[in-house]
């Protein structure tokens, strides 16, 4: 009897979660949704697709409704360490301790964030008693968050970096601004101009983190 492997967001590892965001549903065709339940099952299954096929409807039915759970992704509070595929890793939790290397990686993966999601991951998560980048594999860290960390934890983790990432640019933004208002106010027309398309376009970035840069859960 064919059961799912996967039976909560808990038991989602980020790289099962990212096979799940290839599957393409259209609920008006009929048979393009049959096919679309089939992969989707094959993954949650952990079964190839053909194994899935040869199920009776029944069966077919009982395994679909048991997938209710993907409608909803929970939220949970950040550890102070997570235990992934045995190893023990400490969560990385202030950005202004962060060294230059760090924040260098930081913001090359946070611009591009859907295709480097493990890596971001790999900034923030690091192995007990280590430094980041100092004494431990970094692509073992890697894999291990892709197979085996939760796409709860995973999402948890990163949102809470957002968040701080978010106050910290605002902060220096507003300082930015400030600081340009006092020095207009010395400058002739011309160069008051410039200031003035300086503040709107540091306006627009805060704008802009106040969304997240499209950061989703």
């Amino acid at each position: 009897m064919i059961e799912l492997k996967y039976k909560s967001w808990n038991d989602i590892s980020i790289n099962t979660f990212n096979k799940l965001k290839e599957i393409k549903i259209n609920s008006n065709d009929s048979l393009e949704l049959l096919d679309s339940n089939i992969t989707l099952l094959s993954i949650l299954c952990d079964v190839d697709e053909d194994t899935i096929a040869s199920l009776t409807t029944s069966e077919f039915s009982t395994l679909l409704s048991q997938t209710t759970f993907l409608s909803t992704l929970p939220k949970v509070k950040i550890q102070d360490t997570y235990t992934i595929n045995g190893n023990k890793y400490e969560v990385f939790l202030t950005l202004k301790d962060m060294s230059v290397a760090q924040y260098i990686d930081f913001q090359t993966f946070y611009k591009d964030q859907d295709k480097y999601y493990k890596e971001l991951l790999a900034c923030f998560l690091i192995p007990k008693g280590k430094k980041y980048g100092d004494g431990y594999d970094i692509q073992k860290v890697i894999d291990d968050i892709g197979n085996h960390l939760s796409i709860v934890d995973a999402n948890s983790i990163l949102f809470f970096f957002v968040l701080l990432f978010q106050s910290l640019t605002k902060a220096t933004l507003t300082y930015s601004i400030r600081q340009m208002k006092k020095a207009r106010k010395k400058m002739n027309k011309e160069e008051q101009e410039k200031i003035d398309l300086a503040i709107a376009e540091m306006k627009r970035a805060m704008t802009l983190v106040g969304n997240g840069y499209g950061y989703t859960l």
